[in-house]
């Protein structure tokens, strides 16, 4: 079993928004994945487009597979 540990969130324009309100973003990803909860991070739009700030709230593993749950902090472009 392959497991990654990430520092920074990448997109790749794949995410979904949950919430609009509170900003809340949810993001699968194939294999499983294990991010830092509750510490900000950096998210990329994809690989060195830095697109803003999260806080992950949630992590879960199922089927060879991981969702997060996160918060999108603060934003470096409206774009």
């Amino acid at each position: 079993m392959k497991l990654e540990m990430h520092t920074k969130i990448i997109v790749n324009e794949t995410e979904k928004r949950l919430h609009m309100e509170d900003n809340i973003f949810q993001l699968m990803l194939d294999g499983y994945h294990l991010f830092v909860v509750d510490e900000i991070l950096p998210v990329y739009k994809a690989g060195q487009e830095l697109i803003g700030s999260a806080v992950v709230k949630k992590v879960e593993w199922e089927e060879g597979k991981t969702t997060i749950l996160y918060q999108l902090i603060s934003l470096h472009s409206v774009n």
